[in-house]
């Protein structure tokens, strides 16, 4: 991945910072989301909708800016318009998460 914002300072930079970032960048590439199949995204259907009857606490695992990030709450609504989902965490905040997002629940 091309960072411009490093590159563009690179030339104030110390050779040892400059290192420093580029071996960075190497070792740590940004992550990939998982590519799911047809049976995953079944799974992870049925589980939403169960949720969202029982209104049980759920955890899910979702990809943002290509980090992994574990979130506990509920599922309020499924917003099938929008491919989204309305999500209440445990201190009672809300959001919306597109269905693409989550990868895991559990």
């Amino acid at each position: 991945m091309n960072d411009r914002g490093s590159k563009k300072w690179t030339a104030l930079m110390l050779p040892e910072h400059v290192e420093l970032l580029q071996s960075l960048w190497h070792n740590n590439p940004p992550a990939l989301p998982p590519e799911l199949d047809e049976q995953q995204l079944e799974i992870l259907q049925y589980a939403l909708t169960a949720a969202v009857r029982d209104q049980k606490q759920l955890d899910i695992v979702i990809y943002d800016r290509n980090e992994r990030i574990r979130l506990a709450g509920y599922v309020k609504k499924i917003n099938r318009e929008t491919h989204s989902i309305v999500w209440q965490d445990c201190s009672g905040e809300i959001r919306n998460i597109g269905l693409h997002c989550i990868f895991e629940i559990n």
